[in-house]
């Protein structure tokens, strides 16, 4: 097992925009979406379980625990978000590294070890297994 630790910075944003999105909704169904859309995810870590069609790769998506104890006054910076990693699986993570970038990689877990490896290697795995 590994815990990996993912800052979740800006997530205030995504959560004022859930906020008012949902207002909107109450007013009019869909009109949250149509006036602000849809953001997209500055952050995850997904199990890699087989190819498809379409994305690659098919993925189940985990869901973190958050940790707000070290949060700044409007949640932007030092909420942090924490995912057990099995070993003897990949995944596909998206990790916020500043404000405006994020990195994305594929790791392995190995020995309690996180390893990051390429694409090629995901699709070797995938054949072995």
């Amino acid at each position: 097992m590994y815990l990996l630790k993912l800052e979740c910075i800006g997530d205030n944003i995504k959560q004022m925009n859930k906020f008012y999105s949902k207002k909107l909704d109450d007013i009019t169904p869909g009109l949250g979406k149509l006036v602000i859309g849809s953001m997209p995810a500055r952050y995850f870590v997904a199990e890699i379980t087989g190819l498809d069609d379409k994305y690659k790769f098919a993925r189940k998506f985990l869901k973190p625990k958050k940790d707000y104890l070290k949060a700044n006054s409007v949640g932007s910076r030092g909420i942090y978000a924490f995912y057990l990693l099995e070993n003897n699986k990949v995944y596909d993570i998206k990790e916020p590294v500043s404000w405006g970038r994020s990195e994305r990689y594929f790791c392995k877990i190995e020995e309690n070890k996180l390893i990051k490896i390429g694409e090629e290697e995901v699709i070797r795995w995938l054949k072995n297994t």
